[in-house]
């Protein structure tokens, strides 16, 4: 790894430090939102996602630290599993705050379960989760503000997507030199991982949202669209590298 790339992760390290300690706190004190019944509901449902999210990405960074050899991206990481765990119990206060229940089904479990057994290099779990869900999550937090007309959801999701932010920017500073050190079957093996993760998991949420099988057809549209999205996200990724994207389809 280039001294560069070193120097650049400490100074990310560092900064997601400093920011731990200088998040201006939050007023819980204030009325909680007039949600009508059904929006109360679907707010209860993004919450936990997002804590299912944040829960089920600690623990992928945690699991992955160790196989990482540069310290500085390990300190990232470790920092990330702080981050997340944070965010957590913010969301946990917040569900408290509009009468929600926890619940014990998340979606991104099943996504940790499989990145977490991929044999090959630890870059493919990265890959998951730093570009592709924390890029996710960033999208979705924007779309819960609409839904959840509170001034204190908007503020905390924005204090919460600036640590998303650089969790994205890490990984994608981290695997820009780390991508194209790697064979190029083994690259295209990635891709075919990631692509089938992406699919199944959209797959699974969609069922879980619309509670039928006949209407996991319709999103499919969308979803091809977003991966479609995610390929033009990849391709700074170093995940390509001087290859046609024809070699990884």
């Amino acid at each position: 790894m280039s001294a560069t790339l070193n120097g650049q992760l400490e100074a990310l390290a560092d900064k997601g430090g400093r920011a731990q300690s200088e998040h201006p706190s939050l007023d819980w004190e204030g009325m909680p939102p007039k949600l009508t019944s059904w929006r109360r509901g679907m707010a209860i449902g993004i919450v936990n996602q997002f804590i299912g999210g944040e829960e089920a990405t600690a623990r992928l960074c945690r699991d992955l630290a160790p196989r990482i050899c540069l310290a500085s991206a390990r300190d990232c990481l470790l920092i990330q599993v702080e981050d997340e765990m944070n965010h957590a119990a913010i969301y946990r206060r917040y569900l408290n705050r509009i009468g929600g229940r926890a619940s014990a089904h998340h979606f991104l479990e099943e996504v940790v379960k499989r990145s977490l057994s991929w044999k090959g290099a630890p870059e493919a779990a990265l890959l998951a989760f730093h570009v592709i869900v924390e890029g996710e999550a960033l999208a979705f937090l924007d779309e819960a503000r609409d839904w959840i007309q509170d001034p204190l959801f908007h503020n905390l999701s924005r204090q919460i997507a600036r640590d998303e932010a650089r969790h994205v920017a890490f990984g994608r500073l981290y695997l820009s030199q780390t991508l194209p050190c790697l064979p190029l079957q083994e690259r295209i093996e990635i891709y075919r991982w990631l692509r089938a993760l992406w699919f199944d998991g959209t797959t699974r949420l969609t069922k879980g949202r619309l509670g039928s099988v006949i209407a996991t057809a319709l999103p499919h549209s969308w979803m091809q669209k977003r991966w479609d999205h995610w390929i033009l996200a990849l391709q700074p990724t170093g995940l390509f590298d001087g290859a046609t994207l024809s070699e990884f389809s």
